[in-house]
C-alpha cells in the first residue's frame, strides 16, 4: 500500500499536538524551497508572520485557559 496523505504532518497532529492538548489544527504548506528565490522566500516568510498574528490575536477558548492554569506552577487559592 504506497503513502498516501501528508505521513509527517499527520504523525506530528495526532502523537504530539493533541497529545499536548492542541486540539485545532492547521498547516500551510510551503512547497519549492529547494528551488526558490529570494522574493518567494520573503513572500513566505511575509505570509507566515500574517498567519502567526492573526492566530495570536484570537481569542483563546476557555478550556485553553483553564489548562494553562491546571499545568501551572502558582496556585491561586481563595
Amino acid at each position: 500500500m504506497p503513502f498516501t496523505g501528508l505521513p509527517a504532518q499527520t504523525q506530528v497532529v495526532r502523537n504530539t499536538l493533541r497529545l499536548c492538548g492542541v486540539s485545532s489544527v492547521r498547516t500551510t504548506r510551503m512547497l519549492g524551497v529547494k528551488g526558490a528565490d529570494t522574493a518567494t522566500i520573503a513572500r513566505w516568510l511575509d505570509r507566515a508572520e500574517r498567519l502567526g498574528a492573526n492566530d495570536g490575536s484570537r481569542a483563546r477558548a476557555p478550556q485553553a485557559i483553564a489548562a494553562d492554569a491546571a499545568s501551572s506552577s502558582v496556585v491561586a487559592t481563595s
